[in-house]
């Protein structure tokens, strides 16, 4: 049994501080800010690898979290999940790297017998299988009630600041902080991307399925249900705007209409806006989930890109087994 002190308290730092005290760990968790001005809490948090490598680490993370959240969807409506249909667009009918594992994946033609795909854009294939979405609003708040010990609120100037309080008394830290990793762990493969979503009244849309496209960059859509609400994005674009204070940015009101135009033309067509919401992604060139290696005592677990719900739990037993191996 170790000491372990989690900083962050979005998706990923709570889910490894869960996870660590499934374990057997005593766990404190210290965020600067929680609630609303997390980026987590503005995702639209549906099972789906985007914006994350490695390719083969994200495939095992991603299977292992899609398990537990589809487990979790069935014993306790109060976490927030929900397992829908998702029909994911494609050019090609060649599997794609993310679905190696996943047991109902199935592949539909345009123009097949029984195949709806007059509101696909073009697309020739789609792909479909279950994928459970999360809801923020009660999945965030689920995930700390059960923590043992209430969130301590600080700010942390230093990774070795936590590490050599005594106060604390931790033998480990797990550095869970998103965007702030750019500044904690002076790494400058960390960069934020922006992304934006206009959630809507739910209108004609499926409640039990969900639609993405993502074959073109530049022009990404999804449509993702929840329970009272549709979430229609997206767009993932570089950032060169402040993210010192950790605050989200504001959502552009041009970038609105272009999401709700693309929507139409996929045959989406929600009802009234109910709010428009952005956030900056903590994208890396490879998600880190090691060791540091100046201080065996830090273990970084950041640069999910957006793929933070997709791969969470995932990451966290990973990180439980290196807090382990270490104790």
């Amino acid at each position: 049994m170790a000491d372990v002190v989690v900083l962050g308290v979005g998706v990923i730092g709570l889910t490894s501080a869960l996870t660590l005290e499934e374990r057997g760990h005593r766990v404190r968790v210290i965020a600067a800010s929680t609630g609303a001005s997390v980026t987590s809490s503005v995702a639209g948090a549906i099972w789906f690898p985007f914006w994350a490598e490695p390719r083969e680490r994200v495939s095992r993370w991603a299977s292992v979290t899609r398990h537990w959240l589809t487990d979790l969807s069935r014993s306790d409506a109060s976490a927030g999940v929900d397992v829908l249909r998702m029909l994911e667009l494609d050019d090609s009918d060649q599997t794609p790297w993310w679905g190696m594992e996943i047991e109902d994946l199935s592949l539909e033609r345009a123009g097949s017998r029984g195949v709806d795909s007059a509101r696909w854009n073009g697309a020739p294939f789609g792909w479909r299988f279950s994928a459970p979405r999360v809801d923020p609003r009660h999945h965030l708040p689920w995930l700390e009630a059960r923590l043992r010990t209430p969130v301590l609120r600080r700010t942390v100037s230093s990774l070795s600041d936590v590490v050599d309080d005594r106060s604390l008394g931790a033998d480990v830290v797990v550095n869970c902080t998103g965007l702030g990793a750019g500044r904690l762990a002076r790494d400058e493969q960390i960069r934020p991307l922006f992304g934006q979503v206009v959630v809507c009244e739910p209108g004609t849309f499926d409640p039990g399925s969900s639609m993405a496209d993502e074959r073109d960059p530049k022009a990404v859509f999804y449509a993702i249900p929840r329970r009272d609400e549709v979430i229609i994005g997206g767009c993932t674009a570089e950032w060169d705007g402040n993210v010192a204070d950790g605050t989200l940015p504001a959502p552009d009101p041009n970038l609105t209409e272009v999401l709700l135009a693309r929507a139409a033309r996929y045959g989406v067509e929600p009802r009234e806006i109910l709010r428009v919401v952005a956030g900056l992604r903590p994208y890396r060139t490879a998600v880190r989930v090691e060791r540091d290696a100046a201080d065996p005592r830090i273990i970084h677990n950041y640069g999910h890109g957006g793929s933070g719900y997709t791969i969470a739990r995932g990451c966290a037993v990973e990180v439980a087994g290196m807090v382990e191996r270490g104790a």
